[in-house]
């Protein structure tokens, strides 16, 4: 052992109080999304480290100890459907890494947050740790509160507020008053859990600041959602309040029943309207299963699309009719539903096991609730846990929302048995190598984890400065030296090569005005090409990818043998991959009229098959044509194809 056994245990319980305050308020300007990435970082960063010191000191220890039970099991069957899942994925990387907004439903945030919860379950059950990490929450939780109001009273500090979407804010806010209210509901209680705690008056600010901001940013959004959650937290809340015998005084409904007004007055009447968030924009329910269904059906049953691909779902089977409005070119990365978007991209697998895993929860929680230990942690936990789990049926997921989900799921477990499974290592040596080598193997496995994700926020943070480079006119050449940083650190993500080869395209055209040697234009040209072609192996299934291909190829005709023909054959993969969207179809007879074009002028040089070619050409003129029909009966308005 490197450390006393005590030293382990204060190391990890930093590593975790560290995490459950950073995720929620993690924002860096310096990546292209100042959220959600930083957040699965912080969560690498903080989760990593605590759980290589835990496998280091049980590999120290003679007895090793172990909670098991049915919510443990199920979430390592969950842990393994996923992972099925993402090795049928539609895209690797978006699946096991994450990017673009994605990273929340990434395989490896789900191992990270698995092994928190697996880390809390067995070591954060005592008194003094429980309310290290309650203090840890509600920190985090007043400086996004105290963050969002600044910005609804017009002085914003920050370009986004720390969670994402606003409903996703109101969302986490409320599941934590609603924790805040209930700790207001046991003061006084002899067991008060946090009466005596050194820091108690700052708790109490911060559990104040939580519940204003969150009634306030309620209020200000007032969307339905919010207040039937609210109403459900606090009837639960209410309910156990009586269960446990928490209402001593009247005094102590105030908090919860000012909730409860305010939600459902709110859920019935809006009579002020405010303009401090832009409105929220999501497929409505029905098309969110239609999609489920239609993708469960083309892909796999099972196993769905892969993680983190609703996109390419949505994508290929959105109704024609959101041709009519003004989203026909948005493609939605989520559905409104949490759940829904699970079903179309984990399948009916590894959605039937988290339903599992949470019901469990759910029922062992309800039915062990008066030999609870702690009872307390029960009030201020399962009401915030049961809002966050419903909303998941009725509004979709970021980052913050998933690990607040998890988080409670945690605290839960680790009050529900203080029972342990001890093995002693010393009396059995097979057990003992087996084990020791299984910790071994995992530290690695972590370890490499850790040092992926380094290398990736590195490859992060130089493509987003390539973005702001170019959004601010910086010259071409920085722009492309940040783009090859950015795909040389992280090789396997397609969007960095798709942004180097139109940056070398770029050049390449800059490079042409400007009459440069044909060989140095044509360095870049091929540099182009390569990325280009490197993008579309990374993700063929992605459809920026083909169309960015398509155009590269069509401009390229001109200066290439045989490249018009790389045009429409990535442009009729686009088609295929955006049924019902016209400017594909466009794009695809476009490219039929240049090679039209192309072989319009094999016949005017002469040749002794200008017979056949001209029958080619007309056949691809016909073949335009069909396609731009297609375009008019998709979208009658669409003046590309008139």
């Amino acid at each position: 052992m490197f450390f006393k056994d005590s030293v382990y245990h204060k190391l990890i319980a930093w590593f975790v109080y560290l995490t459950v305050f950073l995720v929620p308020v993690a924002y860096f300007p310096w990546t292209s999304d100042y959220l959600e990435i930083n957040k699965q970082t912080v969560l690498m960063f903080g989760v990593i480290p605590a759980v290589l010191l835990w496998f280091v000191y049980l590999i120290g220890q003679d007895r090793i100890r172990f909670k098991f039970g049915t919510p443990v099991f199920l979430v390592i069957f969950y842990l393994i459907a996923v992972c099925f899942s993402a090795l049928f994925s539609l895209s690797f990387y978006d699946s096991w890494i994450g990017q673009s907004g994605q990273e929340y439903m990434s395989f490896i945030t789900l191992l990270a947050l698995i092994l928190f919860l697996l880390l809390l379950i067995q070591d954060f059950f005592s008194d003094d740790k429980q309310k290290a990490l309650w203090f840890a929450a509600f920190y985090a939780s007043a400086v996004v509160g105290v963050l969002a109001l600044f910005e609804i009273f017009g002085y914003p500090l920050l370009a986004v507020n720390l969670i994402g979407a606003p409903s996703s804010l109101a969302l986490y806010l409320s599941a934590m008053a609603i924790s805040g209210c209930a700790y207001f509901i046991t003061i006084g209680e002899k067991n008060d859990h946090f009466h005596s705690y050194q820091w108690n008056w700052s708790f109490k600010l911060s559990v104040f600041l939580t519940i204003i901001s969150a009634i306030i940013v309620s209020f200000v959004i007032d969307y339905w959602v919010i207040w039937v959650l609210q109403i459900l937290g606090v009837f639960l809340l209410l309910w156990l309040g009586l269960k446990f015998d928490f209402f001593a005084g009247n005094s102590n409904f105030i908090l919860p029943m000012v909730f409860l007004s305010v939600s459902v007055i709110f859920l019935f009447i809006s009579p002020f309207q405010f303009n401090v968030y832009a409105g929220e924009v999501a497929p409505s329910y029905a098309a969110g299963w239609r999609i489920a269904k239609d993708s469960l059906i083309d892909n796999s049953l099972l196993f769905g699309s892969g993680p983190g691909t609703f996109a390419f779902d949505y994508a290929k089977y959105k109704s024609p009719s959101v041709n009519d409005s003004n989203l026909w070119d948005v493609i939605f990365d989520r559905a409104n539903s949490h759940i829904t978007t699970m079903l179309a991209t984990y399948g009916i697998v590894p959605t039937i096991f988290y339903l599992l895993f949470a019901v469990s929860i759910l029922f062992l929680t309800l039915k062990y609730l008066s030999r609870i230990k702690h009872q307390q942690v029960i009030i201020y936990t399962l009401p915030a846990w049961l809002m966050l789990f419903a909303g998941q049926f009725i509004y979709s997921a970021n980052f913050t929302l998933n690990f607040l989900f998890w988080f409670f799921s945690a605290v839960l477990l680790s009050q529900l048995s203080q029972s342990f499974k001890e093995y002693n290592l010393r009396a059995d040596k097979k057990m003992n190598m087996g084990i020791v080598f299984g910790l071994v193997i995992s530290s690695v496995a972590v370890l490499t984890l850790f040092f992926v994700s380094i290398s990736r926020y590195s490859a992060e943070i130089a493509f987003a400065r390539a973005l702001s480079s170019q959004e601010n006119g910086a010259n071409l050449d920085n722009v492309i030296a940040d783009l090859e940083k950015a795909a040389r650190l992280n090789k396997l993500s397609d969007v960095y090569a798709r942004n180097l080869a139109n940056a070398y395209l770029l050049k390449s055209a800059d490079l042409l005005n400007a009459e440069a040697s044909p060989e140095y234009i044509s360095g870049f040209v091929a540099a182009g090409i390569g990325e280009i072609n490197r993008a579309v192996n990374l993700s063929p299934e992605r459809l920026a990818n083909r169309a960015l291909a398509g155009d590269i190829y069509r401009e390229l005709s001109p200066l290439i043998d045989g490249a018009e023909d790389f045009a429409i054959e990535h442009y009729k993969k686009a088609v295929e991959l955006a049924p019902s969207n016209p400017k594909y179809y466009v794009l695809l007879a476009r490219a039929y009229l240049n090679k039209a074009n192309v072989l319009s002028v094999i016949v005017d040089s002469g040749g002794d098959n200008d017979g056949l070619i001209i029958a080619q050409v007309e056949d691809l003129i016909s073949e335009a044509h069909s396609l731009l029909d297609q375009a008019l009966e998709l979208k009658e308005d669409y003046s590309p194809a008139h």
